[in-house]
């Protein structure tokens, strides 16, 4: 059944109905900003109800069967606990290197993804899949179709525009230190190794990678380089990583969730929604258990109930 057919199939469209929503789906976002840790703001690119289920039936019937690279970690399909993953795979190291992009996602075209479509994977599309591809996955803006931040599907295609780039940068890993460990979460990428200037000598590779590499066009963020060493602090996608080889989510972070859990017990959460906090529970439970032990240990079934709360509000 083609994806055209598909979608027809599950969503109730006939043929007209569904050739004029790809017409405008593509300009069908609701934007808004918020904020960044660096006081800037970020573009969110939100679809209607209408854009945003046809994204979730591509999603589930090609774009999480496409195979990409080990070096990605975030956003696979069946994939536990990736952050932890991440900061398991970088703990034992003495050195590290953090690097990312700038505008990462709006960086991202339909042209990237074509390219990456044609060049790493055997598909039989019909040129209506490639519509609905072009007009459901892509945001209109200055006259180019990015990738838009906000959609379920821009995470896995993300992925799929980076699978040669992620190749290529673990070659260059690999020659640098044959036992480093490379990882990439979205625009976060990380290099370890027990050799000192070995991250240095990454980061130079590395930079003149991207400035030959046509497809897709990334800048770096040079502001955010980060350089890190078991003298001073590390830390990976938002986790610690503890001079002893263990894993932690920081002391800051700590009294955030144990202020938040006695403001919810009293009734007097507002720096996030009941359901948030629960999100929160289950990241620490994934990422640092004897954390959350400590937890059920102090505040009781509160910790696991929290989601349920009456004070709880959408």
């Amino acid at each position: 059944m083609k994806l055209v057919d598909a979608i027809k199939y599950a969503l109730g469209y006939n043929d007209e109905s569904l050739a004029k929503l790809q017409l405008a789906a593509h300009k069908q976002y609701k934007e808004y900003y918020i904020r960044k840790k660096n006081g800037g703001l970020r573009a969110i690119y939100h679809p209607t109800p209408k854009v945003k289920s046809i994204q979730y039936i591509i999603k589930s019937l090609i774009l999480d069967d496409l195979e990409i690279s080990g070096v990605a970690v975030g956003y696979i399909k069946n994939l536990k606990s990736p952050l932890k993953k991440v900061a398991d795979g970088h703990k034992d190291y003495s050195y590290t290197l953090r690097v990312d992009f700038k505008d990462f996602f709006s960086s991202l075209t339909y042209n990237d993804f074509n390219l990456a479509i044609e060049n790493n994977y055997s598909l039989d599309l019909s040129e209506s899949d490639w519509d609905i591809f072009k007009n459901f996955l892509f945001f209109s803006k200055d006259d180019q179709l990015i990738l838009p931040i906000g959609a379920p599907t821009s995470p896995i295609v993300s992925n799929i525009i980076l699978k040669t780039l992620d190749f290529k940068m673990l070659d260059i890993s690999k020659r640098v230190d044959i036992n480093s460990f490379l990882s990439r979460y979205a625009d976060d990428i990380v290099f370890s190794s027990n050799i000192k200037g070995a991250c240095r000598a990454f980061y130079d590779q590395f930079t003149n990678l991207i400035q030959i590499t046509e497809s897709p066009v990334l800048t770096i963020n040079e502001k955010k380089t980060a350089y890190m060493s078991k003298a001073g602090k590390r830390m990976v996608n938002g986790v610690v990583l503890t001079p002893d080889n263990e894993i932690s989510l920081g002391r800051k972070y700590k009294r955030f969730i144990r202020k938040c859990i006695h403001d919810e017990i009293s009734g007097n959460l507002t720096v996030m929604t009941s359901n948030q906090l629960a999100g929160h529970l289950a990241y620490i439970r994934d990422v640092e258990k004897k954390f959350y032990t400590s937890l059920f240990v102090k505040y009781g079934n509160i910790v696991g109930n929290i989601k349920v709360h009456p004070n709880h509000r959408n």
